[in-house]
């Protein structure tokens, strides 16, 4: 199990480091990792793999660009101090859901 991890990993940082939009895209992201990993050839068949789990999995994919864009400044895109730069109303805004 840590090796198909560590093998995502291994794709995620490979496509941060060359496809830039990827960065700033948790759409694009699995898209573009999706296409290097499918051997579909009808939308039908895609599907089928992504719900058995032959595909990573989107959230794993997001949460691995996450981390390495934290341990990886370089691998940023051009949002991530925007969005960090929202913290603070973001967790104000949250808050509301401590009280309801």
């Amino acid at each position: 199990m840590i090796l198909d991890f560590e093998k995502s990993a291994v794709k995620v940082y490979a496509m941060l480091m060359d496809n830039e939009a990827t960065r700033d895209n948790d759409r694009l992201l699995p898209q573009q990792i999706w296409m290097k990993e499918s051997k579909a050839n009808s939308l039908e068949d895609f599907f089928q793999e992504l719900v058995n789990g032959d595909l990573s999995h989107p959230e794993s994919l997001r949460r691995m660009r996450q981390k390495i864009q934290e341990k990886h400044p370089k691998l940023r895109g051009e949002k991530y101090e925007a969005r960090h730069g929202m913290k603070a109303n973001v967790c104000q805004q949250l808050s509301f859901f401590d009280n309801w």
